[in-house]
C-alpha cells in the first residue's frame, strides 16, 4: 500500500514538473519570438520625412510650391517590389508610414498625377501587378501587400520603415471584410487614361479582355433595373462610414469607367463592344441623375439613405462632365 502511494506521488511530481517545464518552454519560445521581432523591427531604418522641395529664388506663385510638394510626395511612393515568382515591378505605394504597398483606389487617383509627371513606367507596371492578380470573375485586388495590420502599426508606432523584402501578394477584401467596387472602376479608368496619354495603344488592346471581365464583375452588383451598383457598408474610400446600397461616389466612378471604355472600344479597334458599353454609360448617367440629383438642394445627394452633400461624388461628377 505504502509503495503504491509513493509511486503515485512520484508520478504526480513528475507530471507537475513536466507541465511546469512545458509551460516555461512555451513562455520562453513566445518571449524569444517577441524579442527577435522587436530586434528586427528596431534594426529597420527610421522613417524619413519627405523633403520639402526647394523653390527657385524669387518664386512666390502659389501653384509652383503646391505642384512641387505634390510631385515630391508622389515620387516618394515609387518603389521596386518583388512578386512571388521573383519578378520585380516598379509600383506606387499608398504611403511610406502606414501603407507601403499598392492600393487599387489610391493608385487609381494618383495615376493621373503620375501620367502628368511622365512616370509612365510606374503606371504601367503597377497596372500590370493588379492585372496579374485579377480573378477570373473580373475582380481586382483591393491591394497587393506583404505586411499585416499589426506589423504596419508597430513599425509606424516606433517610427520605422516597413520591410519590403517579402514578395507582395493580393488581398481581395477590406479590413471590414467587404469588396471594393471603387477600386475596380478606378483601375479601368487609370489604364485607359495611361494608354491614351502615353500613346501605348497596344497595352489597352492587350488587356481589353481583362477590362471586359471587370465590367462583368460590376454587373453582378447591379440589384435593380436602373443598373446602379449596390455596395455593402465600408466598401469605398470612406471606409469608416457604413454607407451602403446605391452610393453616388461609387456610381460616378462606374459611369466614368463605362464611358471611357465605350470611347476606347472605338479608338482601339474593338468596335463590336462599343454599342453595349455606350448604352451602359448612357443608362448609368440617366440613372445617377434620376436617383441622386436634387434640384431643390442644388447637388447630388450622397446615397439613398443620406441626402447630405458629398464633395467626392459631386466634384467627380462636375470634373468628368456628368
Amino acid at each position: 500500500m505504502t509503495e503504491n502511494h509513493s509511486s503515485r506521488k512520484k508520478e504526480t511530481r513528475w507530471l507537475f514538473f513536466g507541465s511546469l517545464s512545458a509551460l516555461a518552454a512555451g513562455f520562453g519560445y513566445i518571449f524569444w519570438q517577441i524579442f527577435s521581432y522587436g530586434r528586427r523591427l528596431l534594426k529597420q531604418p527610421a522613417l524619413l520625412a519627405t523633403p520639402f522641395p526647394q523653390l527657385p529664388p524669387g518664386q512666390t506663385a502659389l501653384e509652383s510650391p503646391c505642384y512641387r510638394i505634390a510631385a515630391a510626395n508622389l515620387r516618394a511612393g515609387i518603389e521596386t517590389r518583388r512578386l512571388p515568382g521573383g519578378q520585380e515591378k516598379v509600383v506606387l505605394c499608398a504611403g511610406s508610414r502606414n501603407f507601403r504597398e499598392p492600393w487599387a483606389r489610391d493608385f487609381g487617383f494618383a495615376s493621373f498625377g503620375l501620367v502628368e509627371l511622365k512616370e509612365f513606367q510606374t503606371v504601367q507596371e503597377t497596372l500590370e501587378v493588379f492585372l496579374l492578380n485579377q480573378k477570373s470573375s473580373g475582380q481586382f485586388p483591393v491591394k497587393v501587400h506583404s505586411t499585416n495590420f499589426i506589423d504596419r502599426y508597430l513599425h509606424s508606432l516606433f517610427k520605422r520603415q516597413q520591410p519590403i523584402s517579402t514578395p507582395i501578394k493580393p488581398k481581395y477584401i477590406t479590413a471590414h471584410n467587404t469588396i471594393s467596387p471603387d477600386g475596380n472602376a478606378l483601375l479601368i479608368i487609370a489604364l485607359l487614361n495611361y494608354a491614351q496619354r502615353s500613346g501605348d495603344a497596344d497595352f489597352a488592346r492587350q488587356h481589353w479582355e481583362a477590362l471586359k471581365r471587370a465590367v462583368f464583375w460590376f454587373e453582378e452588383h447591379e440589384k435593380e433595373a436602373d443598373g446602379l451598383i449596390h455596395q455593402p457598408p465600408y466598401a469605398d474610400w470612406a471606409d469608416s462610414v457604413a454607407r451602403s446600397g446605391r452610393v453616388l461616389y461609387t456610381n460616378v466612378l462606374y459611369w466614368k469607367a463605362m464611358r471611357d471604355l465605350a470611347a476606347a472600344a472605338q479608338r482601339y479597334g474593338m468596335a463590336e463592344d462599343q454599342p453595349y458599353l455606350q448604352s451602359k454609360a448612357e443608362k448609368l448617367k440617366a440613372s445617377i441623375n434620376a436617383h441622386f440629383w436634387r434640384a431643390d438642394l442644388g447637388y447630388y445627394i450622397t446615397s439613398q439613405y443620406f441626402d447630405n452633400l458629398s464633395s467626392s461624388g459631386n466634384l467627380l461628377a462636375v470634373s468628368w462632365g456628368l
